[in-house]
Parts: C-alpha cells; structure tokens; sequence
C-alpha cells in the first residue's frame, strides 16, 4: 500500500459516519421507529471490516460515545455495543471478507442481535425496559440492509481510491 493510499481512508470515514449519524438522529413516526436500522453499526462493521488496522475497538467506542451524547441514551450504552461489535469484527474479518452477502447479513443479524441482548439486559438493571417484544427487529432490518450498505459504501471506496 503507498503512502497515499494509506491517507486516502479518513475523509470516506468520515463521510460514512457522519451519514449514519444524521440518519440514526432522523425523526420517524413511532410505528416505524420501532423497526430503525442500525445504521452506524452497520458503517462501522463495513469500515472493521474493510480496515482493521485503521478502524478498530477504540474507534468504534468513540463512535458511540458521540452517539450517545446525540441520542441522550445512557452514556457508554452505544460505546460498548460498538466496542462489542468492532471486537467480533476484527477477530472475525477475514471470514466476513470470504463470505457472500448473504452470509455476511447472517453473521451482522447475530453481532446485532447480541448487543441488542446486552443493552436489553443493562436497561432492564437500572430499570426502564419498554414492554416491545419486538427488541431484535432493527438487528433483523439491518440484516436485510447490509447488502445494498455494502455496496454504497464500496462504491463510495471505490470512487475515493480507498
């Protein structure tokens, strides 16, 4: 890789995530609200995914950190569902990178799906659960939008020679 390549993968990270974070803090209507992507999740996993050695743990957990801040959620929440899903991401990329898209969607509705489970729990231990059944349908959703995530963000690589 040359020096210039090597530069070439902040400004589309940036981007990426700047783009996720205004669709995260849209305002929908609440029926639809329920069933929101994960949408800086899903960036995140495609940027661990594509660039480990650039975009990682702390990376992600800073990531949610300013999500959290936005969102007004409990500070930390996103930080460590991001800092899960960057961990499982990095030891696992260079499968994700071998596996079709289907495949991949399967493994990002697990990933997903956990730290749904692991903030469901927290929020259960300090006490505001809501009474929705339905806790792992932005994991299903956003298993069903990493395909066409995948190739925005790839073509999106391609065009900035990342």
């Amino acid at each position: 890789m040359n020096v210039s390549a090597k530069k070439n993968w902040f400004w589309p990270f940036v981007v990426g995530i700047l783009c996720a974070l205004l669709m995260e803090l849209w305002p929908l209507p609440g029926w639809l609200a329920v069933a929101r992507p994960e949408w800086m999740a899903l960036v995140l996993i495609f940027w661990v995914m594509f660039l480990p050695y650039h975009v990682g743990v702390v990376s992600c957990w800073l990531v949610g950190l300013l999500l959290d801040i936005f969102k007004g959620d409990y500070l930390g929440l996103n930080a460590m569902k991001y800092a899960i899903v960057a961990y499982l991401c990095l030891t696992l990329y260079q499968r994700m990178r071998m596996f079709n898209l289907l495949q991949q969607s399967m493994m990002v509705f697990l990933m997903l799906g956990l730290t749904k489970l692991m903030s469901y729990w927290w929020q259960e231990r300090v006490g505001s659960v809501s009474d929705v059944l339905w806790f792992l349908l932005p994991s299903l959703v956003s298993a069903v939008m990493w395909p066409s995530m995948y190739y925005m963000l790839r073509r999106m690589n391609r065009r900035w020679h990342v």
